[in-house]
């Protein structure tokens, strides 16, 4: 870990995290409005499968990746779909 940025930590986790949180708020303000949607999240398997060198890529997409699984604990009260494909 102290190969990493500080730089780079806060890169991967804004683009990989903090763009898709932002945009998911966004877009349940306007399911829950519908009370309908469908969010389609494209994941990286990074997220499972990590090595030395992706650690903090890997750490940014299973942040994601664990925060749209959240949604199907029934933490918004909308009914909608969520698809994740993994690439």
């Amino acid at each position: 870990m102290e190969d990493f940025k500080e730089e780079e930590i806060e890169y991967a986790m804004g683009v990989n995290f903090f763009g898709p949180y932002y945009l998911m708020r966004q877009i349940l303000g306007i399911m829950k409005k519908q009370n309908y949607g469908h969010i389609v999240s494209v994941a990286s398997i990074a997220a499972h499968v990590y090595t030395p060198q992706t650690g903090v890529y890997s750490a940014s997409k299973a942040a994601i990746f664990n925060l749209f699984s959240t949604l199907r604990l029934g933490n918004v009260k909308v009914e909608f779909f969520l698809t994740k494909i993994f690439q």
